[in-house]
């Protein structure tokens, strides 16, 4: 980065000919390091000072992500600084999965901007300890859904994926929906049902979600509470949740507790 805009090969020489812009927009500010935000900002031009940062920080997957907006660019004085816009509606998910995300930021999260969320049907979670009983259900899943749906299996690692996929990729080919795991670039295929780790679903959006398993996620760090947010919001109209019965974490009994989520037995 700190090499763009740069007219000679040795541009640390001549770091005074880094190219200026009029303004400079940085999305996903929070899986960036300060210093590398710097860079970028620091190529705006000095005559508008037109910076722009947008992000979600309950939406950090890196440790080494900013960890607050307050943080970035010192050297800028609090009097010459816009206000902060949190924006609180959910233009991606239709109600029930938007109140479901809303409610994961609020009580696992503990985003206290989301105080008055409203309650309607909570969400299924599929509890189960047969692997067998939830491939069965997650096939009948993708086997109601639309054939023009885009599918998404996220799961909390990589070699998880490939696992799922392991398990279920010959059933959806018998059923005529083919099954790929799929890196970043995979996931604009619109007919495979995708298998894929949940950092390459970060900023896209899926008609529906499955998750076989929450408590793969390691929920008692803040970057596995974030990568599960990430993979919960992803779902547009429909989600599919399953959870391994034999743990059960305090987060995923707290958004029972609420009413965000019930739990039915499969075995």
């Amino acid at each position: 980065m700190i090499a763009d805009g740069f007219d000679f090969p040795n541009a640390p020489n001549h770091i005074y000919r880094v190219r200026r812009h009029v303004a400079v927009f940085i999305d996903e500010v929070q899986d960036f390091t300060e210093i590398e935000v710097f860079l970028m900002g620091m190529s705006a031009s000095k005559q508008y000072h037109q910076i722009t940062l947008s992000g979600d920080l309950c939406q950090r997957l890196q440790w080494s992500g900013s960890k607050s907006y307050d943080d970035l660019f010192p050297s800028v004085p609090r009097g010459r600084r816009n206000e902060a816009i949190f924006l609180d509606r959910n233009f991606r998910q239709r109600a029930p999965l938007a109140q479901l995300s809303s409610g994961f930021r609020s009580v696992v999260q503990g985003d206290k901007r989301l105080s008055s969320i409203a309650i309607g049907p909570p969400a299924l979670l599929h509890s189960y300890t047969s692997t067998a009983v939830i491939e069965k259900a997650i096939l009948e899943r993708i086997a109601s859904a639309n054939e023009y749906a885009t599918i998404a299996v996220i799961c909390a690692k990589e070699q998880d994926a490939s696992k799922w996929h392991g398990r279920l990729s010959e059933e959806l080919a018998a059923g005529r929906r083919p099954a790929s795991l799929s890196r970043r670039e995979d996931l604009i295929g619109r007919f495979d049902i995708h298998f894929t780790h949940v950092y390459e679903t970060k900023g896209l959006e899926f008609d529906v979600v499955i998750i076989p398993d929450l408590e793969a996620f390691n929920l008692e760090s803040e970057i596995g509470r974030n990568q599960l947010y990430v993979a919960v919001s992803r779902a547009k109209h429909a989600l599919f949740l399953g959870c391994n019965s034999k743990h059960q974490s305090k987060e995923i009994s707290a958004l029972i507790a609420n009413g965000f989520v019930q739990k039915v037995d499969l075995d």
